[in-house]
């Protein structure tokens, strides 16, 4: 099953939120993010229940994935990626992150970085785990609007992947990964053709 086959499956997870109308929260696939939806609504084929989480478990106010969000994406991940794809580091700590493999159409595959400190509350920051060159050579290490890169750390090029406008706690780290994956697919274009990213890849305002 490909990956546009897989994406139109929803996931559904019951919100344990106690109100006078009952709504459940789903995992879409087909745009990567979490919805609330009135109970009983009707999703589309292969639905897969997760868990049980209150509103309170979505997002967090002190800049720290909860437990509930976390097992909601450990989930999410379950069902569309080989288990042997992506792990996760340094949990107990500061500065978490996942790591998740990405192949591209030409067979090339790549380490993807990402990092969880302020997830879910946060644009997190995303990693190649080694630095790119340009067409021209050089490193990719800079920030640039026509490439869709910020400025490098840990010694990686950094994706620029959303604007801190665009963001929002309902965004999950499976689109997060999904839009790596296209970057990747042009950077390989640029490599081809000498192209900007930008030409084949548009701002997300």
């Amino acid at each position: 099953m490909n990956k546009q086959e897989k994406m139109g499956e929803d996931i559904r997870i019951q919100n344990g939120q106690s109100t006078g109308t009952m709504t459940e929260l789903v995992f879409n696939p087909l745009n990567g993010e979490f919805e609330t939806r009135p109970e009983g609504s009707s999703l589309g084929a292969g639905e897969l229940n997760v868990t049980e989480m209150s509103q309170e478990g979505f997002a967090s106010n002190v800049g720290m994935m909860t437990e509930e969000r976390f097992a909601l994406e450990k989930r999410v991940l379950e069902r569309y990626q080989p288990s042997n794809t992506y792990v996760f580091k340094d949990l107990s700590t500061n500065n978490p992150y996942v790591l998740m493999a990405a192949r591209t159409n030409n067979k090339n595959v790549y380490t993807l970085r990402i990092d969880l400190k302020d997830f879910p509350n946060s644009v997190p920051k995303a990693f190649v785990t080694k630095m790119l060159k340009d067409k021209s050579g050089a490193n990719m290490d800079y920030t640039s609007g026509g490439m869709h890169t910020l400025s490098s750390e840990y010694g990686y090029t950094r994706i620029c992947h959303y604007s801190g406008s665009a963001w929002g706690p309902n965004v999950s780290l499976y689109k997060v990964y999904i839009k790596c994956c296209i970057w990747l697919e042009m950077y390989e274009l640029h490599l081809k053709t000498g192209n900007n990213i930008d030409y084949y890849l548009k701002h997300q305002c």
